[in-house]
């Protein structure tokens, strides 16, 4: 059950509840964290990996909450992100599970193309052909006035640009009529 957090309110973090002398304590068991872990429904689930705790419990992630909320992945340096991204992509590109599945990726870093392996068609900019690479093709109206202008003139100064930008303008008054 989700409650609206109260306005005003003051976060505190940790148990609300100490425990006093005496009190019982029970181990928790890989029978406790599978009952916690598991999830509801398998079929809307992908394993992300494993619990640190329990190795031999797969750590699942609702596939529908993902992909239909906003969604972020954040930690520190090294703390396991991009492998967390990877066996995402790896696990929703899977077509057996999820047939109708479309991702795409950009990946400044070229980190993930080995993760989906040939479940995907990788595409880049200046692609060496010689290494069997695809070369990502941007249509002429996916560019902004400015990439345009670069694109067809090279490196132009202020000057140009602003001539370039009036003429563009005028003859667009031009069509109109």
């Amino acid at each position: 059950m989700h409650a609206e957090p109260k306005q005003g309110g003051q976060f505190q973090r940790g148990i609300s509840q100490h425990p006093t002398i005496e009190d019982k304590a029970h181990i928790v068991t890989e029978k406790d964290l599978r009952a916690i872990y598991g999830p509801s429904d398998p079929i809307d689930f992908v394993s992300i990996g494993h619990l640190a705790s329990a190795e031999s419990i797969p750590a699942y992630v609702d596939i529908n909450k993902l992909v239909t909320r906003h969604s972020a992945i954040v930690g520190s340096t090294g703390c396991g992100k991009s492998t967390t991204v990877a066996g995402l992509l790896n696990s929703i590109s899977d077509q057996s599970q999820f047939p109708s599945a479309r991702i795409l990726v950009l990946d400044i870093h070229g980190e993930y193309a080995k993760a989906v392996g040939d479940k995907a068609n990788v595409f880049k900019i200046g692609a060496d052909t010689v290494k069997g690479e695809k070369e990502l093709q941007i249509p002429f109206w996916a560019l902004n006035f400015e990439e345009m202008t670069k694109f067809s003139f090279g490196n132009i100064d202020n000057s140009k640009f602003a001539t370039i930008s009036d003429w563009v303008m005028k003859l667009k008054r031009e069509s109109l009529t």
